[in-house]
Parts: C-alpha cells; structure tokens; sequence
C-alpha cells in the first residue's frame, strides 16, 4: 500500500473537509443534514474517493439490515427480563427517592422543597374538594370549612418562607419518602 492509498482510508488524515463528512455521514444517510450542510456534504462527496467508499459501505451495510428478517425475543426470556427489571427497579427506588430529597433538601432549597410540598398539599385537596358533589343544606358549613383551610394553608406559607430551612431528613424520610416508595412498590407488583 502506497502513502496515497493510506490517505484514501483514513479520515484524520485529510482536510477539515473529509473529517466533516465522516462525522456526518450517518445523518446524511438518514437524510437529517439541512440542506445548507447536505449541499457541503454532497460537495465533500464529489472530489472525495475515500468518502464515496464510506458511503458505498454504508449503503451496503443499510441494505443488508434491510433485507435482514426481524429477530423476535422468545416471550419467556421477555418475561424474565422484565421481571429482573422491575425487580432492581423497586429496590433501588427507596434509595433513588432518599438521595433525591437529600439533595433537594439542601439549606438553599429547604424554602423551595417546602413550597412544593404545600403545592402538592394544596392541589390534591383542591382536586379531592371538586370531585365531591355540592349539596345546599351543607354550603353554609363547606364555605366555613374552606375559609378555615384557607386560613391554614396561608399560616403554612407564611411558616415555610419563615422557617423553610428546618425541614429535615428526619421528616422528609419516614413521613414522605417512605409512603411513596411504600405506594410505588404497591403499584408496581400489582
């Protein structure tokens, strides 16, 4: 093999041009170059014979993959596969879960995790309160009732602005990771 013929198969050794082309072979191919870069590439593609053997192997490669019939994974190594998958996945959660409160809960985002979690509080009771129907002897009562937990919610948010930062992991671990791992796990196996 000549010095020219190493040239011609080894794309770090040419211009900015060829190494260019070879990156973007692959998106040419599949037809995803703009057509300011396909026009470039194209371009390459002329003057290049080490980039019209690359992209006569491709078209090679492609073909052969297209021809190729699809292989279909028996049902029972499916299964088990599946089964080790949710299996890890439900016993990494609960460490998955704690790591992430523990990062979430750091000084600067206590404030911010404790509005979250009065978000959350103050959402889901709001989507509790419209499924349930509206009967008029009880609206004098449910006015009242919604005054109160209007009034707690607002001393909660003045609390979590206060004293956002004393959220723990004490806290966030037992009465909040655990129940929704608890739950998870419960979803998952069912």
């Amino acid at each position: 093999m000549t010095m020219h013929d190493d040239n011609r198969h080894d794309p770090s050794r040419g211009d900015s041009d060829r190494l260019w082309a070879d990156e973007h072979l692959e998106a040419w191919m599949d037809g995803q170059l703009d057509s300011v870069d396909g026009k470039r590439f194209e371009d390459v593609l002329a003057r290049d014979e080490w980039l019209i053997s690359e992209v006569d192997q491709a078209r090679l490669i492609s073909a052969t993959f297209a021809g190729m019939e699809d292989a279909r994974c028996p049902d029972v190594v499916t299964a088990n596969v599946m089964r080790h998958a949710r299996r890890d996945w439900v016993l990494q959660l609960p460490k998955r879960l704690v790591e992430g409160f523990r990062r979430m809960s750091s000084a600067g985002l206590r404030p911010a995790l404790a509005m979250m979690l009065l978000l959350v509080v103050v959402l889901s009771s709001t989507l509790i309160y419209r499924s349930i129907p509206e009967q008029p002897a009880q609206t004098a009562e449910v006015a009242q009732a919604l005054e109160d937990v209007k009034m707690a919610l607002a001393v909660l948010a003045d609390a979590g602005r206060t004293t956002g930062s004393t959220v723990s992991n004490e806290v966030i671990g037992p009465y909040v990771v655990r129940p929704m791992a608890k739950g998870m796990n419960t979803v998952i196996e069912n």
